[in-house]
C-alpha cells in the first residue's frame, strides 16, 4: 500500500504541459494496477484460477496504448493483466476493470446503468463520475491525482474493496441520481 500512498502525493505538474499530461497518465496507470491488487471480485468473474484480469478501456485510444505499455508483463497473483480497447458497452461485461475516459462521457450513464449489478470495477476521470454510479473516479487536487470511491456502487457490483484502499480515498455514497 505504500506505493499507492506515495503516488497519492505525487505532483503531476511540469513546465511542459505534455510532460504533465504524460505524468498524470502514468500515475493513473499505477493506480489502476494497485486497484487490481486491492479489490476482490466474486469467483464467477473469472473462467478459472489462471484466467487473466482484463482491463477494458472505453473512450480513449491514447490512454489505452499507454495502459497497454504500463501493464505489459504485469500480473495480480496468478492472473496476468490484459488490456483491451472496447468498441462499446456490450463488451464491458467481459472485463474486470473498465476505464471510461472523458471522451466517452456521452456513454457514461448508459454504461453505468448496464453494469449496475455486474462485477466490473468502473473507473473514470470526469466530474461526478462516482456520484453518477461509477465506483472509482480520479480527481486532481492541488496538482495531485487523487481518487474517490463510491462504496454503494462497489457493493451493488459484488466487489470487496480493501480497507487499505479506502483509507487513502475519498469515500462517497450514492446520491439521488436521474435514471437510477
Amino acid at each position: 500500500m505504500m506505493l499507492t500512498a506515495a503516488i497519492a502525493t505525487a505532483p503531476v505538474h511540469a513546465a511542459d504541459p505534455s510532460t504533465a499530461s504524460s505524468l498524470e497518465q502514468q500515475v493513473k496507470i499505477a493506480f489502476l494496477y494497485n486497484f487490481a491488487k486491492f479489490v476482490e471480485w466474486p469467483a464467477e468473474s473469472f473462467a478459472d484460477a489462471g484466467a487473466p484480469l482484463i482491463v477494458g478501456v472505453l473512450g480513449s485510444d491514447a490512454f489505452c496504448l499507454e495502459l497497454e505499455r504500463g501493464m505489459e508483463g504485469r500480473s495480480v497473483g496468478t492472473r496476468p493483466i490484459v488490456v483491451r480497447r472496447l468498441a462499446g458497452i456490450d463488451e464491458a461485461r467481459s472485463v474486470q476493470i473498465l476505464f471510461i475516459g472523458a471522451a466517452a462521457d456521452a456513454l457514461v450513464d448508459r454504461t453505468l446503468l448496464a453494469l449496475r449489478a455486474v462485477p466490473v470495477l468502473t473507473v473514470g476521470d470526469m466530474p461526478r463520475f462516482a456520484a453518477r454510479g461509477g465506483i472509482i473516479n480520479f480527481t486532481l487536487e492541488d496538482n495531485k491525482v487523487r481518487f474517490e470511491i463510491n462504496v454503494d456502487a462497489a457493493r451493488r457490483a459484488g466487489l470487496k474493496i480493501s480497507s487499505k484502499l479506502l483509507n487513502v480515498a475519498t469515500v462517497l455514497h450514492d446520491t439521488a441520481q436521474a435514471g437510477f
